[in-house]
């Protein structure tokens, strides 16, 4: 069930899933993606900026041992300054840019790991784009997910997190759990904190799509 959830200091509305625990900003709130591009680009997050490097290391750590240097991989919503790619590169791993705001493609209908780092709050619709996630990756393919889950319902009223505007979507480790559940994914690794990578398990109908679309997938 889908609830309101006001912040007085807020401008924006919330809803709230009792179920699975998501929190998202009305529509109304949404930014248009010339206005989220700008504040995107304005933030310099690049391989020039070593404290954005090593933040992002973080899912690379945990994320390597489950894959090889044979496999193909995708970094969905690179961002305009894709840094991901080149840090793989230099483990010898081939990763392709993708993100809608910023005209980067992908060559393929399906990969053999998906980073999806700190993207995960700009999704307007979840389970849309977590089914595109999915569709794009290869059964027992690695989904390395990077994002910040808020504690209790109570604490998002003053979460840092909920004051980026181009941030609509929250997730509690609740959340998560709902997902993997849902989507036919198994955790097999995490930092308990931000950073989870999930296995694409086999057998699963959902998850065998046929005639799949070469569509960007967005950000």
């Amino acid at each position: 069930m889908i609830t309101p959830l006001l912040i007085p200091q807020d401008k924006r509305i919330y809803h709230y899933c009792t179920d699975c625990y998501l929190i998202f900003v009305d529509t109304v709130y949404h930014l248009d993606k010339e206005k989220e591009k700008q504040i995107l680009t304005n933030r310099n997050q690049s391989i020039e900026r070593q404290e954005y490097v090593n933040y992002i290391s973080q899912v690379i750590k945990l994320t390597l041992p489950h894959i090889t240097e044979e496999e193909i991989g995708l970094d969905y919503g690179c961002g305009p300054t894709p840094t991901l790619t080149y840090l793989l590169k230099k483990e010898n791993i081939t990763c392709f840019n993708n993100d809608y705001n910023f005209g980067f493609t992908h060559p393929y209908k399906q990969y053999d790991f998906i980073f999806a780092i700190e993207c995960l709050e700009k999704f307007k619709e979840p389970n849309v784009e977590f089914d595109f996630l999915l569709d794009h990756l290869k059964i027992g393919g690695i989904l390395g997910l990077m994002t910040n889950t808020y504690p209790e319902k109570e604490s998002f009223r003053h979460w840092h997190k909920r004051q980026d505007p181009t941030h609509v979507s929250f997730y509690h480790q609740r959340t998560l759990d709902y997902f993997m559940s849902s989507k036919g994914l198994e955790l097999v690794d995490s930092d308990s904190d931000k950073v989870y990578v999930f296995r694409k398990k086999v057998g699963e109908p959902h998850l065998e799509k046929k005639n799949l679309k070469m569509e960007n997938l967005g950000s």
